[in-house]
């Protein structure tokens, strides 16, 4: 939130706990998909008393899709927010790109494409954690939600082997509502997420 994550312990005083946690408000699973959602309000009201609501909803489609939705809401100031989705990269043989309101992480033998929407305007670019190169070199993808006082971002991914051609998924939004509607290889994908409630809905 404003470029600056939840609280967390740094390790200078030696092996201290963070005290920033998360609650997990609803899960469901079965053989085709899970969902859940968590709550990471606590977390982040620890360095900001101006947070008011911090959620993420997951929905996996098995084995290829996976959506997120994030929501963020402030009691008084408008921020902007921002989500990363870091590549793993101990091996030096990750890499992301961004183009537009998509981004893509390839990793030998597969890659992940990833289509954004928000419900303010929103900007997808790429960037690289500050941190020596002796250390490693650890770039990720950023989505940033512009300055209001509520937000919604909904990330939309699916995975692909090799060099196949990753499918078309379109996302639409009416006020609460969000639409995810394609195909993904020989998936037929036909979502709604119903983000009116303290816990959003996803409908198949």
């Amino acid at each position: 939130i404003d470029g600056k994550g939840h609280q967390y312990h740094n390790g200078h005083e030696g092996t201290n706990a963070s005290w920033a946690f998360a609650r997990i408000l609803s899960y469901d699973a079965s053989p085709k998909q899970m969902s859940l959602t968590s709550d990471a309000t606590d977390a982040y009201q620890l360095v900001n008393d101006d947070v008011q609501r911090v959620v993420r909803s997951v929905l996996f489609l098995k084995p290829e899709v996976f959506i997120i939705l994030d929501s963020v809401s402030m009691n008084t100031s408008t921020p902007k927010v921002q989500a990363r989705f870091q590549v793993f990269n101990d091996d030096k043989h990750g890499s992301v790109a961004a183009t537009g309101s998509e981004f893509r992480i390839d990793r030998p033998g597969v890659s992940l494409l990833c289509r954004v929407q928000a419900a303010n305007a929103f900007t997808v670019r790429t960037g690289k954690l500050a941190l020596p190169e002796d250390l490693g070199i650890y770039p990720y993808a950023e989505v940033e939600s512009s300055g209001a006082q509520a937000h919604q971002i909904l990330t939309v991914c699916t995975v692909q082997q090799g060099d196949a051609p990753h499918g078309r998924l379109e996302i639409t939004r009416d006020q609460s509502r969000w639409s995810v509607n394609g195909t993904h290889g020989p998936m037929r994908v036909a979502i709604t997420i119903d983000a009116s409630g303290e816990i959003p809905r996803f409908i198949l």
